[in-house]
């Protein structure tokens, strides 16, 4: 099996905060690292991370009918995971801006 990292940029995410009675609508940016056969599958494998993770599945609440998306902006192989936090790195948050349809 191959190292490799994937750089993912998750949109549309409801996330519930504790200060905040209603979810926001945020985006991220994290790091996942899996092992694959190949660099075809990594990044498929490294979504597949996301959906399983508990901590992001717990903190996001959005309806079936708008569901978040998760994009798979780069692949790289590596020769090890040494050094590296086991399977993703922490999410990088960003609020993302209202829609022009959205109600204010």
């Amino acid at each position: 099996m191959k190292k490799f990292r994937a750089f993912i940029h998750g949109k549309n995410f409801a996330i519930r905060e504790d200060d905040r009675p209603e979810p926001h609508i945020r985006g991220f940016y994290t790091t996942v690292y899996v092992e694959t056969a190949d660099f075809a599958t990594a990044g498929l494998a490294a979504v597949e991370v996301l959906h399983n993770d508990e901590e992001l599945r717990a903190m996001t609440s959005n309806d079936r009918t708008d569901p978040p998306t998760l994009d798979v902006e780069e692949v790289q192989e590596l020769e090890t995971f040494e050094g590296v936090r086991l399977p993703r790195e922490p999410f990088v948050f960003y609020e993302e801006p209202k829609s022009p349809t959205s109600a204010t």
